[in-house]
């Protein structure tokens, strides 16, 4: 894949898929499709966007609208393991981590674990999912059963573990949404919009952070717990040091809140 130089734009907004940019269907609204489509254009013109996805390519792909993948400038995927130009992918780990990753994907599969409904296809990391569109539960048991499991294992220093509101990610140390963007748009302010464990590093990190109002519990607690403070999309001018900004919308039309305090502001 030919190098992409993302250096003409002050910013660069990365935007999470499940539980944010996508419903609970995991799709995109149709009602709110228009506006969402007319936001991202007026900010193009401003900063970049990414989708910044535990998913692959394929899946993101299916999931979005054509004329809004158009769109999308880059594709941080994999949890900061994959970048793609929409077209190709590219790993950004080594191949030692690929082979950590896939020797232990390969064990795992060959157990009984709890509530896992499928293991998602990955280039460099592992993906467990327990939730889809239309039947499931949520990652906890599962990602409890992992953490204790690998904890006692000698690559432990080796890996992350971490999940969203439907999967369990297993990923190489080192490495995340944040990681990945800032390694393709490195001398860009990065504003994240996300809603799950699996952005802990994205969110606490970022120049500026947002959460639609379904956002996790466990990221709400861990915000708190770091001494971040949680305000209203509404109060959001310059963004404060350790200060996360939440919309009263969730999903898409929180997405949309967000885009459109943004767009009245970078």
């Amino acid at each position: 894949m030919r190098r992409a130089k993302f250096d003409e734009k002050r910013s660069v907004i990365g935007i999470d898929l499940h539980g944010t940019l996508l419903n609970r269907d995991w799709s995109v609204s149709d009602t709110l499709l228009p506006k969402l489509t007319d936001m991202i254009k007026k900010l193009r013109s401003k900063a970049y966007i990414f989708i910044c996805s535990g998913n692959d390519l394929g899946f993101t792909r299916e999931v979005l609208p054509h004329h809004l993948i158009d769109l999308i400038d880059g594709y941080i995927l994999e949890n900061g393991c994959v970048f793609s130009n929409g077209k190709e992918e590219r790993l950004l780990i080594g191949e030692a981590q690929i082979k950590i990753i896939k020797a232990l994907e390969s064990d795992l599969q060959k157990m009984n674990l709890p509530d896992l409904l499928f293991f998602a296809h990955r280039l460099g990391t592992v993906s467990l999912f327990t939730r889809d569109h239309r039947e499931g539960k949520l990652p906890d048991k599962l990602f409890d059963f992992l953490n204790n499991l690998l904890q006692k294992q000698t690559l432990n220093n080796e890996i992350t573990i971490t999940h969203s509101d439907v999967a369990v990610d297993i990923l190489p140390a080192g490495n995340s949404k944040y990681s990945g963007l800032t390694r393709i748009c490195p001398h860009q302010r990065i504003i994240a919009i996300a809603d799950s464990c699996n952005d802990w590093e994205f969110l606490s990190r970022a120049n500026e952070s947002f959460l639609p109002y379904n956002c996790s519990s466990h990221i709400m607690n861990k915000f708190i717990e770091k001494g971040f403070s949680i305000l209203p999309v509404e109060r959001y001018n310059n963004a404060a040091d350790k200060t996360v900004y939440k919309s009263e919308f969730g999903y898409t039309e929180g997405v949309l809140d967000i885009l459109t305090k943004l767009a009245d502001r970078l």
